[in-house]
Order: C-alpha cells, then structure tokens, then sequence
C-alpha cells in the first residue's frame, strides 16, 4: 500500500503485513483516523486540568513530556482543525523550547479517573512564552483498555516545575524502584511525526536490568503507531511518574522489538516485547502540579501478568519437565493418564 494513499506509513504497514491485517486496517484508518477533531473531542481536550506531549529535540531524541494549566483553561478550541494550549510557564519542561524542539509534535489527552483518552497528531504553527497554537494533521481516539482509574487529588501540589531537573546517565536504587513497580508510563517516539502513547499493565510488568527496560506489548487497536515508529529508526523516550507525589523520570533512547523470549508466552496478551536502551534522562521531584489516588485496576490487566510471576511460572514449568525426565516410559504415560483424568473431571464439573 502507497503511504500517500493510506493512515499509515510504511513502519505500520510493515508490522500489519506480518499480522496478515493489512486490508483490515487499511480499512479501520480511513474511518477513524481523521484530519480534524470530532465534536465529542474538542469537548474532551478543553475539560483537560493537564496533557500529555510527545516532541522530539534538535538532537533527534524524543521526549515524553505534560503541560498544565492550574490557573486557567488549558486548551482552547478554535475550529474543528486549530487549537490553543495556554500553559504555566514556571511549570514547562525546559527542553520543550522553540530552540530545542522540532514543530510537529504529539498530543495525548487522557483522563485516568473515567479511562477516556485522544490523541492528536498536530504542528505548532506560533509560539510563545506561555501559549502554542497548532494545526491537527491526525486525529483519533483510543479504547480505555490497559488505563488504571485513578482519581486526582483536589489540592494543587506544591510544584518546582522543571527548573530544579537533575541529568542522569544510570538509574540508582529509587529510580529502578519507580519503574519496577509501575502500572502506567508513557512513550514518546516519531517517525514522519512525533507520537506519545500510554502503556500500562499490572505493577512488575516492566523490568529494569541496569540501563536496559523490557516490558510487554499488549494487544490494542494495532494502529501501531508506537511500534511502526520504533520500526523506522529505532527510538522513543519513555516518562514515568510517581502518581503520590508529583516526581518524574523521563529517559531518551533506543528501542527495539522482540519478538521471540523465554518469557513472552508467560504474558497473556502479548505478542512481543519492546526492549528500550537508555542514553540518558532527566529526573524531577515535584514536576507534576497535580497528584492522584489509586484508584481501580483496569480489568483487562487481571491475567496479564508480571516478571516475576513469568519468571515463577517458567521455573515451575522448567522444574516439571527435568521431574518428568526422571520418571520411565510407563511412568509418564501414567502421570499423562493421571493429568488427563484431572482435566476431564473438571469439565464434568462445570457441565
């Protein structure tokens, strides 16, 4: 398929080809991904306390990144394709500059507390000190599925902004300890243009083996919009927060797919993992203006899984296999005879 002719650019198409979905999606992008913003969406983005920005700087590095508005409106709507972000200035990242920062960027709008979430692929057409305007080149929405329901604290937090960030070339103990138990991150990466996505799973579904993280990849809309731009050139940056106090961790590097591990069949759900090498980051106490309660599991999450429960489950499978090994030919079928009698009651059970 001709990339003019299509959603989707040629990273996409490759990983739909793999899946045998090609004419499918082909189908499913020209009627949900559009050029303008639904009516239901301008509502959704200008109710927003906060939103999610994917950006890459003049290093070709990406970044996951948030605007807030705690005094005002956030976002402003001027027609179907233009909108306004109007933002606390003291509150900006400081590498989301018109001096660091290409124009065509990503936006996420997500609302934890009732799992709503669109996405907005836009340009900045004028910049200021405390406002962007931009120009909607896609526009689409996303299930809630993978979302965690969290509620957000009333009181405003006690934010530094990002004035007080601290570069990082390794993670110490705390900051593997956000990632290790978190349920929900985001990635940024870009190809043709700037994406941002959620990613969430149970707590222990990401796995920091000193600068290296590996986490599952879930099934989705399979837009692949993340995947398809990891496909191209092999970055994203990913961002994780501690949802109690307003702390962030944001990392840049290099990203690749895998699709064969000992592990992968031990995550329902999942048909590859992404592996992510970090080249450095920047960690922020206090970023986020905003906290939030945990709130409620998403339901989808119940069978998918952690490392340490894979790593639980493939020792037991591995440990059951040298026991089987020992047993003789007559013994095995016995214990196969044995499993399957079990099995069959069960069913007679639940008839």
């Amino acid at each position: 398929m001709n990339e003019q002719n299509s959603a989707f650019h040629a990273g996409e198409q490759k990983l739909h080809q793999q899946l045998g979905i090609s004419r499918k999606m082909e189908k499913i992008g020209n009627q949900y991904i559009r050029n303008f913003m639904p009516e239901q969406h301008q509502s959704f983005y200008q109710q927003l306390p906060f939103i999610w920005l994917g950006f890459v700087d003049k290093h070709k590095q990406p970044w996951a990144t948030a605007l807030f508005n705690t005094q005002d409106q956030l976002v402003t709507i001027k027609n179907d394709k233009e909108l306004a972000i109007t933002f606390d200035s003291q509150l900006q990242d400081n590498k989301f500059q018109p001096s660091n920062a290409f124009s065509d960027i990503a936006l996420l709008g997500i609302e934890p507390w009732t799992r709503r979430r669109n996405r907005l692929s836009v340009s900045i057409s004028h910049w200021t000190n405390t406002a962007i305007e931009l120009k909607v080149k896609q526009s689409f929405g996303n299930c809630p599925k993978y979302i965690q329901a969290r509620q957000m604290n009333a009181r405003i937090n006690r934010s530094v902004g990002f004035t007080q960030s601290t570069r990082i070339e390794q993670l110490n103990a705390q900051q593997t300890g956000l990632i290790e138990q978190a349920d929900t991150f985001y990635i940024a990466s870009f190809y043709q243009g700037a994406d941002i996505s959620h990613r969430g799973g149970l707590a222990g579904f990401v796995k920091v083996e000193g600068n290296r993280i590996l986490f599952p990849d879930y099934s989705g809309n399979q837009f692949f919009n993340t995947l398809g731009n990891i496909q191209q050139n092999g970055l994203a940056g990913l961002t994780f927060i501690e949802h109690n106090n307003g702390h962030m961790l944001q990392l840049t590097g290099q990203a690749k797919i895998i699709t064969k591990h000992p592990l992968l069949a031990h995550f329902k759900g999942a048909l590859r993992f992404v592996q992510f090498d970090i080249s450095h980051g920047y960690w922020t106490e206090h970023a986020w203006p905003y906290t939030f309660v945990e709130g409620e599991q998403s339901p989808h999450l119940n069978q998918t899984g952690t490392w340490q429960q894979a790593r639980q489950n493939l020792t037991a499978a591995t440990n059951n296999m040298h026991n089987q090994l020992k047993l003789s030919p007559s013994q095995q079928v016995q214990q196969m005879f044995k499993a399957g009698l079990q099995e069959s009651t069960k069913y007679t059970q639940r008839k």
